[in-house]
């Protein structure tokens, strides 16, 4: 490889920067796909850095960003030991354009282990907690201070003269009746992400054992979603949808996840983009614009017709994938109905609160980790 330097342009979760790399420090950067990553890169040196671009800020400075980092040198598993974990963090917002960690392995012919967790340190802050019950063993003195209450329990009593007058409140209860039939046409505002951001997050198992990077995003020969991920060896392994159980800036699988074994049966995600959908009945349905994933993780079709407008189609709907997509016969013909968008007035929600299952999330999150909503939107 060329020692040569050359100007290149690094994608972050947060981000981007335009550095000067080496063929070395590209090789390490290419997960497989046409765009290079900062992440695997590690440290770079500052002044090999022109310029970067923050999403947060939603604009480009010409500077280096700031890099934070430490030497924790500390053992994260048997034969793996964290050398160094730093971050490229804006200027201005101080927000995250990447996060990078560097591991040795002290015997580098042997295998890395399981995971080691920490078991001590939150048992000493449990402990002073018992201290505090004796202080509430005097408040049920408060209690006789309450006994003399229930006097005032008989000027309650003519109050049931009342609910009468509220008895015809629920002929007003049909009236909110046809509300719900909102609801269906705001399932697909939401609830669908695009599969492009996935691409270069690290995938975790349930112990916190890195798998591997994504490089791709394919459908198997029986139609299902997978991930294609790169582990540190350099091997490819598909690891079905289903097993996925948060995205977020990470990706985590089910503990129920089983071993991923390659299978040579998968087509990239990518190529479907620009393809034209067609019905059971020969009908033009429109082009295929994006894939994404809805709040349920399931996959979905982003279809545009020659309209201008935009559909959504669940992928159980496809039947064939060729030089074009046929649905099956019972698909449906999608109306988002756009009209209906600005309707619902839940959006004033605070930082980080999602908008489908109200989970509250870091300020600086972009998607939900209980449903994978896109924060953003």
């Amino acid at each position: 490889m060329s020692n040569e330097f050359r100007l290149k342009k690094l994608r972050g979760s947060g981000g981007f920067i335009m550095a000067n790399v080496t063929d070395e420090q590209q090789s390490r950067g290419n997960l497989g796909g046409p765009e290079l990553f900062l992440a695997p890169m590690g440290r770079l040196d500052s002044e090999k850095i022109t310029k970067y671009y923050c999403n947060r800020c939603d604009t480009e400075h010409i500077q280096p960003p700031k890099i934070v980092y430490e030497n924790p040198n500390e053992q994260v598993a048997d034969n793996l030991i964290l050398v160094e974990k730093g971050q490229y963090l804006c200027h201005i917002c101080n927000s995250a354009l990447a996060e990078y960690r560097e591991f040795r392995k002290p015997d580098p012919n042997a295998e890395a282990g399981m995971a080691r967790g920490l078991k001590t340190k939150p048992e000493p802050t449990l402990e002073p907690e018992p201290t505090v019950e004796p202080t509430l063993e005097p408040e049920p003195t408060l209690e006789p201070t309450l006994e003399p209450e229930p006097t005032v329990e008989p000027t309650l009593e003519p109050e049931p003269t009342l609910e009468p007058t509220l008895e015809p409140e629920p002929t007003v209860e049909p009236t909110l009746e046809p509300e719900p039939t909102v609801e269906p046409t705001l399932e697909p505002e939401p609830t669908t992400i695009s599969i492009s951001p996935i691409q270069g997050l690290v995938v975790y198992d349930d112990s916190a054992c890195k798998v591997g990077t994504i490089v791709d995003v394919g459908v198997s020969g029986s139609l299902s979603l997978v991930l294609l991920v790169e582990p540190d060896d350099g091997t490819r392994q598909i690891i079905p949808w289903s097993q996925v159980r948060r995205v977020g800036e990470v990706v985590i699988l089910s503990d129920s996840a089983a071993e991923p074994t390659p299978e040579p049966t998968t087509i990239s995600i990518s190529p479907i983009q620009g393809l034209v959908v067609y019905d059971d009945s020969a009908c033009k349905v429109g082009t295929i614009v994006d894939v994404g994933v809805s709040g349920s993780l399931s996959l979905v079709l982003l279809v545009e017709p020659d309209d201008g407008t935009r559909q959504i189609i669940p992928w159980s709907q496809v039947r064939r994938v060729g030089e074009v997509v046929i649905l099956s016969d019972s698909a449906a013909e999608p109306t988002p109905e756009p009209a209906l968008e600005p309707e619902p007035t839940p959006e004033p929600l605070e930082p980080g609160i999602c908008p489908e299952c109200n989970t509250s999330n870091s300020d600086d999150a972009k998607f939900c980790e209980s449903c994978g909503t896109d924060l953003a939107k």
